[in-house]
């Protein structure tokens, strides 16, 4: 017999059980179930854009490249774990381009300009240092 959940709190206490993969792949679901409340007059262009703008480093790769980072601010950097660093940067870099491809084109299918899309989106250039 499965349990019912039917409210927030009994959803975060299952959210909170839930492996970092699965986690994101609901995160991922959760963001594309929103867009379509939000506009649910998207198409299938406007939805398969959105979906690689939401494309993301997975949580346990996030947490390693955060773990890296902070070895490396603290010159304890091995050269192998510099070159997974490397690895992750690079494929989050790629990410970005991807992403920041997938405004551009949404921007045009909307008629509106790159600012005004990532306004629209929510999404801010990170600040760098």
């Amino acid at each position: 017999m499965e349990t019912q959940i039917s409210s927030v709190p009994q959803i975060i206490e299952v959210v909170e059980q839930m492996s970092a993969e699965d986690l994101d792949k609901l995160v991922r679901r959760v963001l594309e179930i929103q867009a379509a409340r939000r506009a649910p007059h998207l198409s299938q262009e406007e939805a398969s854009l959105l979906r690689r703008i939401n494309v993301n480093l997975s949580q346990p790769e996030r947490e390693r490249m955060h773990d890296l980072q902070q070895k490396r601010v603290a010159e304890e950097l091995s050269p192998g774990e510099y070159e997974e660093l490397a690895a992750l940067t690079d494929k989050l870099e790629e990410l970005h381009a991807e992403r920041m491809n997938a405004i551009s084109k949404l921007s045009d299918v909307r008629g509106v300009s790159l600012n005004e899309m990532m306004t629209q989106l929510n999404i801010q250039l990170p600040d760098h240092d």
